[in-house]
């Protein structure tokens, strides 16, 4: 049970740095666009692959999609639809339109699609002249194309979904070992001392602030645009770090190479004391001087990294259910609570799905004739005939209700017979 409320706690801790991990693979994807450059992709393979084949044959040539190319080299044609497709309007940007007409500052600030459901990619291809040429079918041609069209674009985009969180994790991976060497996090260490100290590992497991630290967690990934140095400067996370100090936790520029003393809470009992740091006034000469324990060090750091990059959701998930289970034994662990602490609190929850990051689209299951509504829709011919999905025959159209035609009244409607 010692070993559980130690990785209780250790989750704890994770869970608080693993929040910075989050907010920088957010800002990386934001900053080089990785998103739309995903979706962007994706529509070029369409186009290149897939949209000459449902094109009808008479498609006169500047409105023919290329029909041979190399599959590993986009052509410049795609790379427009895809542009054209990703295109958001004025009211969308909500940005000044003279802006978006600079050669250069247009560019830098024009945004892009990241997600399009299967109903919105359907609209944008009939405004684009590649997909306006796909009315030139009959209306079950027609409709047989915008479901095979429909189809390709939803298992480019599963592909699509798939590649990106595999880069996800490696991004998070690489993000995770620069985090724990900026905050000196040594996950060995850490679990050997948690392991050896219930009381450190009882009040981690019963702590309020890990809460608290959620919601900046859960503000990162709702999409907001938090930098590293905000989440560092937020309430919530200078918090944690004073209570991190105060309760001595392993964890800083204390620890073993750095050794900085004046890091200490002063006048604290509970400030942790790395009994590998020696008398060497350079942190250099401590790496040199024991190898054994550079070596030791550097795997902790490393580990700790790659434990970081699984994301704050999993571990805010893992300190929840662990510290539902060994809140008893924390709370007698804890007999007397130190003064001004906040009362035991053992159920935390995670505010943030945890496949958030990989999301490309969201498919939706249409049927045909609801890709046909809506691309007829686009071309301003709503109005035509509708086939049977099964049959095929024509649907007859209902009689609308009076007066909801166009440039009509509704009956006037007879006054009742009053006594």
């Amino acid at each position: 049970m010692a070993l559980l409320l130690a990785l209780v706690g250790f989750a704890a801790v994770v869970a608080v740095y693993s929040t910075l991990v989050s907010v920088v693979v957010e800002g990386i994807h934001k900053i080089f666009a990785l998103r739309s450059a995903g979706m962007s992709e994706m529509l070029r393979s369409f186009y290149d692959q897939k949209l000459a084949d449902l094109q009808p044959s008479d498609t006169p040539i500047e409105l023919a999609a290329p029909t041979t190319t190399r599959h590993h080299i986009s052509s410049p044609q795609s790379r427009d639809f895809a542009r054209r497709m990703t295109r958001r309007t004025a009211s969308e940007n909500l940005r000044p339109w003279y802006i978006r007409r600079w050669p250069i500052i247009g560019a830098i600030l024009s945004s892009r699609l990241q997600r399009m459901s299967t109903l919105q990619f359907i609209e944008r291809l009939a405004e684009t002249p590649e997909g306006k040429a796909l009315a030139g079918h009959d209306r079950s041609r027609l409709r047989r194309a915008l479901t095979a069209a429909a189809y390709d674009f939803e298992r480019l985009g599963e592909a699509q979904t798939a590649y990106f969180r595999s880069r996800a994790n490696m991004v998070s991976v690489l993000a995770g070992i620069a985090v724990a060497f900026f905050v000196n996090l040594d996950a060995i260490t850490l679990y050997k001392e948690l392991a050896a100290n219930q009381t450190l590992s009882a009040r981690l497991a019963v702590m309020d602030d890990v809460q608290r630290v959620a919601l900046v967690q859960g503000n990162a990934s709702e999409g907001q645009s938090l930098t590293p140095g905000e989440v560092f400067a937020s309430p919530e996370f200078s918090s944690v770090r004073a209570d991190f100090l105060d309760m001595g936790v392993p964890v800083g520029r204390s620890m073993f190479p750095y050794c900085d003393v004046s890091v200490d809470v002063d006048g604290s009992d509970n400030a942790y004391r790395d009994a590998r740091c020696s008398t060497d006034a350079l942190t250099l000469s401590r790496l040199i001087g024991n190898i054994p324990t550079t070596v030791m060090w550097l795997l902790g750091v490393l580990l700790a990294g790659g434990l970081l990059g699984l994301g704050a959701p999993f571990w805010f998930r893992l300190f929840a259910r662990g510290a539902a289970i060994v809140a008893p034994m924390a709370r007698l662990t804890l007999t007397s609570p130190p003064p001004g602490t906040s009362s035991p609190k053992a159920e935390v929850t995670a505010t943030v799905p945890a496949d958030r990051l990989g999301a490309v689209r969201k498919p939706l299951d249409l049927r045909p004739a609801e890709l046909e509504r809506a691309y007829l829709t686009v071309l301003g011919r709503g109005t035509e005939v509708e086939l049977d999905d099964e049959t095929g025959s024509p649907v007859q159209p209902s009689q609308p209700p009076p007066g909801r035609i166009v440039g009509t009244l509704p009956p006037e409607v007879a006054p009742k017979n009053t006594v």
